[in-house]
């Protein structure tokens, strides 16, 4: 190379002896060897032609070597870079360790935090005794709750279940007997009472709950109250009217409106619930609607028909199928029929009305329709008052027992029912005597709202048979519970007949000596309409104050004579109030309180919370740890693994063209060591991530658990140990086993046999397992050197001792023959 680099130089002084460094492809060859032969022509001596062709060869030779070695040496430094890189996100770290080293961090926090035991106490005692500190304690919880609840029926007892405040309401309800009053005033003085009687209540059942008591009672006051307000609250009043068949029912509700609704015929009448309600505010034209029975409520009662007492059984189930198929025929109406009025001149609107009503009265009077229609409904505005509903049902006497059932359910929801009895037949019958007696049975109170009517008196011959039969209807009437105020004989069909026909003057002319008979249509409507109008919202708070006297009373004295024997309150609040009590109470229990309200629960959640991340979360944590490695190195590495500069470059700008050896060693080396510096700085960003994210989710969450001790000072507790302590220990673990795969992975080449042999043992001996699992790792296609390698030099290594180390190594690497 000297006698090339002389014969250059002296040949021709203007040509550089350092050529600019090119890339040596095949190209690059070609070039070099051009130039030498212009340099070897310069001398233009004939002896020397043999030596510049040998030159030229030579030169050549050096390159292609040259190139060879650089490819060579650049194709082993992209493979060991992607086993390296793959090696140190599969199996440079060991989460077990990672888990004792979190595990060794969690120990030192509650280490820190009970040796702070005694001084978290006195801290939060100076707030205890500032009162600065919330008591969450369910004693203290507890005992206000019932003492303000004892308080409350206490002042309930002085007020409003107190003998005056029963006498005062007592006394406003009988002067409001003298004139006539404002009804929403006494609806407010109900919804004031209930109110109050409501929060009674409540104190009862808490006290109750307490004590378990466990009194049904309670519930039954609780139910009757929301029944009376709910009837308080009514805008719409039903009035029911009920009595035997044929018994003047429809013709009674027709007197009502004056006016032909409902059918009179000599037959049964009434087969269906028929309901008279005022007019629809948003459909002024709606008449009438028919609801039918949905197909469930059709099959209870279809399946609950029962044969008349002269019905045969062929006649029983021809009935049934005539149902059936009447309801297949009307069921394109379902589930509503309704009845409009289009006509806008009175007498086409009274014709249209006329002709729905006929249309009606088959409904209502058919029979075979009492399984098949719901109700029917009626919008009138004849109604003898605002919000009314007069609701005629089918008789008690009926043997369709679907028409009883509904009677029954009928007095029970109305607000006043009127019980029609035929005077010409004065003694009441087993129908009505049972009927009468199913009333006071299951629905007593309904009989303060019962009306006692007598009907037909007007077909009595002289008066004398009239009052012998009014009187001993009246008498029955009085001995079943009826207000005498509350009798009326009527003759409702008058009312529907015009005074200049013939058949009003007969009868006006024959009942005009029946005492009261004439005028008891009228004195029965105007009756009615005060009960509803002002005798029913005294009723309600009639019924409401007789609630509180007869029952809310006795039970709010048990309830604190309850309290009392089971000592569910100290005596000496008699002379403190519940702040002081409590206040002197939890000085008292200072200590007691501070261990078991505070100290231990959070102690011991923090414990709980240790053994379950160590435990039972231990393989959630060593997913969880080999995955944000994995994932952080893989995407840190990603520029790393880009082509580096091309080693053959680096060779001619060390070299030039100068020299007949091109040896890829020097470069080779220099750039490997560059790179694994690279690799260890993203290590060292890897290691950071993962302790940064063991930082805050282990060390800051144990320390606000621990903080739980204190809700009012949340940084009471505060830990010694840094992020940057963890970040060193996370560091050294890491590195303990990322550097020598490092060094025996992409520091030294082949070209450095020794060297990397000596780096390979370093890392069987420093991290055997982590070895082992190179070599044995499948989720590799094809096994890169270091894999190779490792077996081969572990086998060399047991030769030199026999150390734990040692019997480690050969456990995993040799295996018994």
């Amino acid at each position: 190379m000297n006698r090339i680099k002389s014969a250059a130089t002296t040949s021709s002084p203007a040509v550089n002896t350092k050529p600019p460094a090119i890339i040596p492809d095949d190209r690059d060859l070609d070039v070099s060897s051009s130039m030498l032969k212009v340099n070897m022509e310069m001398t233009s001596s004939t002896d020397e032609h043999s030596d510049a062709r040998f030159f030229d060869t030579a030169l050549k030779s050096a390159c292609e070597q040259g190139h060879q070695s650089a490819s060579k040496a650049a194709g082993q430094i992209e493979a060991d870079k992607n086993e390296t890189r793959q090696i140190i996100a599969n199996h440079a770290i060991d989460p077990l360790e990672m888990l004792h080293l979190v595990d060794h961090w969690i120990q030192q926090l509650l280490g820190e935090f009970l040796q702070k035991r005694d001084h978290f106490k006195y801290k939060l005692k100076e707030k205890w005794e500032k009162q600065e500190l919330f008591v969450n304690h369910e004693h203290n919880n507890k005992t206000r709750t019932t003492y303000f609840v004892v308080k409350e029926l206490q002042e309930a007892l002085n007020g409003v279940l107190s003998r005056s405040s029963f006498e005062e309401t007592t006394d406003y309800i009988t002067k409001l007997e003298c004139k006539n009053h404002d009804v929403n005033e006494l609806k407010e003085k109900f919804n004031e009472l209930s109110e109050q009687y409501f929060k009674i209540i409540d104190s009862l059942e808490y006290i109750d709950r307490e004590t378990k008591s466990y009194n049904t009672h309670i519930k039954s006051i609780r139910d009757s109250l929301m029944s009376l307000k709910a009837l308080n609250d009514k805008i719409t009043h039903t009035i029911c009217i009920i009595g035997l068949e044929k018994a003047g029912k429809s013709t009674f509700i027709n007197a009502l409106t004056g006016f032909q609704l409902l059918p009179t015929a000599s037959e049964r009448c009434t087969q269906i619930r028929t309901v008279l309600k005022p007019p629809l505010q948003n459909q002024l034209q709606r008449f009438a609607t028919v609801t039918y029975y949905n197909d469930h409520e059709f099959k209870t009662y279809f399946d609950k028909m029962v044969k008349k007492t002269d019905e045969s059984n062929e006649q029983f189930e021809r009935r049934k199928r005539e149902v059936m198929e009447e309801r297949e025929a009307l069921k394109k109406k379902f589930p509503h029929e309704h009845f409009d009025i289009n006509a806008y001149d009175t007498r086409s609107n009274e014709a249209e009305k006329q002709k729905i009503i006929n249309s009606l009265h088959d409904y209502i009077k058919g029979e075979l329709y009492v399984n098949i229609i719901k109700e029917i409904s009626i919008y009138t505005d004849k109604l003898p008052g605002e919000n009314y509903e007069l609701l005629d049902v089918p008789g008690f006497d009926s043997p369709i027992k679907e028409h009883r059932d509904a009677g029954l359910l009928a007095i029970a929801t109305a607000d006043a029912f009127l019980f029609l009895s035929n005077g010409q037949s004065p003694s009441l019958t087993d129908p009505q005597i049972c009927l009468l007696h199913e009333i006071q049975t299951h629905h007593y109170e309904a009989m303060q709202r019962a009306f006692g009517i007598l009907t037909k008196l007007d077909l009595c011959s002289t008066r004398a048979i009239y009052l012998d039969h009014y009187e001993k209807c009246k008498g029955e009437l009085i001995d079943k519970l009826f207000n005498p105020a509350r009798i009326f004989a009527a003759c409702p069909r008058l009312e529907l007949l015009e005074e200049r026909s013939d058949e009003y003057r007969a009868i006006d002319g024959k009942i005009r000596h029946f005492d009261n008979l004439k005028n008891g249509f009228e004195l029965a409507k105007a009756a009615l309409n005060e009960f509803i109008e002002y005798e029913l919202p005294k009723t309600h708070l009639k019924q409401l104050l007789d609630l509180g006297k007869t029952r809310l009373l006795r039970f709010a004295n048990e309830a604190l004579e309850i309290v009392r024997q089971k000592q569910l309150l100290p005596e000496n609040l008699a002379i403190m109030s519940i702040d002081e009590y409590l206040k002197v109470h939890n000085t008292e229990h200072w200590d007691r309180y501070y261990y078991e309200d505070r100290f231990n629960p959070t102690f011991a959640k923090a414990n709980e919370w240790h053994t379950t991340i160590i435990t039972r979360d231990r393989s959630k944590f060593i997913n969880d740890t080999k995955q944000i490695f994995h994932d952080c190195f893989l995407e840190l590495t990603k520029e790393f693994m880009q082509p580096q500069q091309r080693i053959d470059k680096l060779m001619y700008e060390v070299y030039g063209y100068t020299k007949l050896i091109l040896n890829a060693h020097p470069p080779d080396n220099n750039q490997r060591e560059k790179l694994s510096f690279e690799l260890e700085n993203i290590v060292d960003k890897t290691s950071d991530h993962l302790a940064q994210h063991f930082y805050h989710s282990y060390v800051c969450e144990l320390e606000n658990i621990l903080n739980e001790i204190s809700p009012e000072e949340k940084d009471l507790y505060r830990t010694k140990l840094s992020l940057e302590k963890c970040r060193y220990e996370v560091h050294a673990l890491i590195f303990r086993i990322c550097r020598p795969v490092i060094m025996a992975g992409l520091r030294y080449s082949r070209s450095d046999f020794h060297c990397k042999e000596e780096a390979i043992r370093e890392l069987i001996y420093i991290a055997p397992i982590v070895a082992y699992k190179i070599v044995n790792d499948r989720t590799q296609d094809n096994r890169g050197e270091l894999a190779l390698m490792i077996p081969n030099l572990a086998e060399l290594l047991l030769k030199g001792g026999s150390g734990t180390s040692e019997r480690l190594i050969q456990s995993l690497f040799v295996r018994d023959e």
